[in-house]
């Protein structure tokens, strides 16, 4: 197998919409919330962001304003971000009217802080969704476990790589979408 097979892989194993749903449940659990509960609150959250953007997606790659999934062209990410911050937005008030665990309401202001975040810097740059998910999935775990949170970072890492590899991103546009979502978690999950 060659560098762009494998990155190709890492890549499309890394895509936000296929990691971020076994990743909560993972968060949840590690964040003592029992795994039918993690697994129910995962499905309201996926319901609520991921699929009215998975939705948005395909309309437009059918429509053939969006090339790809990943959303490839700057230019066509604002409504997206958009959708995508008043998706988390609608989901956050939800999960504190339901009282949902700690760990979940925190685990989404820092992800509205990192898209927000990252949504002002897509006026200039592409930045990374790929690596800020891997990135933010990695300081969640690693609030959680020390070992386990490690094996997340060396992921998220790959992820970035792949990302560069296939030439889907530059490297400023990689660290950049790392560092807002390490920065994001961090406030949450270590002061």
């Amino acid at each position: 197998m060659n560098r762009q097979t494998i990155a190709l892989w890492i890549s499309r194993l890394g895509h936000p919409f296929l990691i971020a749903p076994p990743a909560l449940i993972y968060i949840l659990w590690l964040g003592h919330v029992p795994l039918t509960n993690a697994i129910l609150w995962t499905i309201l959250a996926s319901t609520i962001v991921l699929v009215p953007c998975g939705l948005y997606i395909t309309y437009h790659i059918r429509g053939g304003k969006f090339a790809d999934f990943d959303v490839s062209v700057r230019e066509h990410r604002p409504t997206l971000y958009l959708l995508g911050i008043s998706s988390i937005l609608l989901l956050l008030l939800l999960v504190f009217q339901l009282q949902a665990p700690a760990v979940l309401q925190d685990s989404l202001i820092a992800l509205t802080i990192t898209m927000i975040v990252n949504g002002i810097i897509n006026r200039w740059t592409k930045v990374s969704l790929h690596t800020a998910t891997m990135a933010g999935i990695f300081m969640l775990i690693l609030s959680q476990s020390l070992s386990w949170g490690l094996l997340a970072g060396l992921l998220s890492f790959a992820v970035g790589w792949s990302r560069v590899e296939l030439q889907r991103h530059t490297l400023p546009q990689v660290i950049l979408g790392w560092f807002v979502a390490v920065i994001s978690v961090y406030l949450f999950f270590f002061l």
